[in-house]
């Protein structure tokens, strides 16, 4: 059970190995020591979304696709005109362009991005790369661009709602395959406010709220799960860049603490032939504290089309077979929606797995039938003699 939290509560920052953070009005903490201070003095407070909480992408110039791109909430664009690439993605909820609601959440992704700009530093980043490094809610600042190689985990301390904003006077990119994974805490807390561009690299598994000045480039197979991918906050030329992605927005309030999610994937046979049934596994695993097994189902897609899904069992495993794939290459992948949780159980944040190409060769050719005539003499088309 978590404990409430309280002003006079004291709380770590993790900083390993060598690496170092000016902490509280400049404190150098340096190797693997912790920071304590009062919880009283790194509270911050949401920015103010408004009715941009519905919207999943949101750009200024343009929003361009390629891909099998899904988005889980609205798509907006203002005052540009071009959105592209939809299909071969798809938009599961109402897209605006340049229309009063698409203008509306640009005045209030502008007011959302000035929220964020104008809180206090509780700690200055400034040169460290994010990557292996466990923060605590509070506002993290760089006085120039920030970068993230590995795994980022936010510990949330129990509370679903406690808020991590990050602040960069330039760019924010991750390196490929990079994760911010949260502990005890929840997605509806994460904003990055981006003083111009940001840049996920390639299988990147990301979480929050992305307020950017100008453009967004989500490179092959990032996802945003959950969070929000807004662009253009304070230019008209903002652009929203999407490749093959999947980005999925938070709830707006979240009730209990989760944590997030790592799912696996893997195929067999493969190579296969057309018409043998290939077998889907999935494995889906939490970062939770103490550790928790996730609940609830998977699906397997190809592209944007469903396979089908499966529930997980008491192990967070689940299998789905499927006889129904053509010859050729198949980009196949496991997404776990997450799972709410309750007053007895933590909640589970989504996840998706990386992509597994399954080859299915085209079925052998028959073997001809044999000639007529006896066997082993050839045949002369006329009937034997006497």
């Amino acid at each position: 059970m978590f404990r409430p939290w309280s002003a006079t509560k004291r709380v770590h920052v993790r900083i390993p190995g060598s690496r170092w953070l000016s902490l509280l009005g400049g404190a150098l903490i340096v190797g693997s020591a912790l920071a304590l201070a009062p919880l009283s003095a790194i509270a911050a407070t949401a920015p103010r979304l408004g009715t941009d909480t519905s919207f999943a992408v949101l750009a200024a110039s343009t929003v361009t696709n390629t891909g099998p791109t899904s988005i889980t909430g609205d798509l907006g664009l203002s005052p540009g005109s071009s959105v592209t690439g939809f299909p071969p993605g798809q938009v599961n909820g109402a897209t605006h362009v340049d229309d009063a609601v698409a203008v509306g959440a640009k005045r209030d992704l502008s007011t959302a991005y000035d929220d964020a700009f104008a809180a206090p530093c509780t700690a200055t980043l400034t040169g460290v790369d994010l990557g292996g490094l466990t923060l605590i809610p509070g506002v993290y600042c760089f006085a120039t661009s920030a970068q993230l190689t590995g795994t980022l985990t936010l510990n949330g301390l129990g509370d679903p709602n406690g808020v991590f904003i990050f602040k960069t006077g330039s760019t924010l990119t991750t390196a490929s395959s990079s994760k911010v994974a949260i502990i005890n805490g929840g997605p509806c807390g994460v904003f990055w406010q981006i003083g111009s561009s940001a840049t996920l690299g390639t299988d990147t598994s990301f979480v929050g709220t992305l307020l950017v000045n100008t453009s967004i480039t989500m490179n092959t197979r990032a996802t945003i799960l959950p969070g929000r991918a807004l662009a253009g906050a304070k230019t008209p030329s903002g652009a929203v860049t999407l490749d093959s992605n999947i980005i999925q927005t938070p709830p707006n309030t979240c009730t209990t603490p989760s944590s997030s999610t790592t799912t696996t994937l893997t195929t067999s046979p493969n190579p296969s032939t057309v018409g043998t049934p290939v077998r889907l596994a999935a494995t889906v695993r939490s970062a939770a504290i103490p550790p928790a097994t996730p609940v609830g189902s998977v699906t397997f897609l190809e592209g944007t089309t469903t396979l089908g899904t499966a529930p997980l069992d008491t192990t967070g495993n689940t299998t789905f077979t499927t006889p129904a794939l053509a010859p050729g290459s198949h980009t196949v992948r496991a997404v776990y929606p997450g799972a709410a949780g309750s007053s007895k159980a933590p909640g589970f944040l989504p996840s998706a797995s990386q992509v597994v190409v399954q080859d299915v060769t085209p079925a052998p050719a028959p073997a001809p039938s044999p000639s007529p005539g006896s066997p082993g003499l050839p045949s002369t088309g006329h009937p034997p003699g006497p």
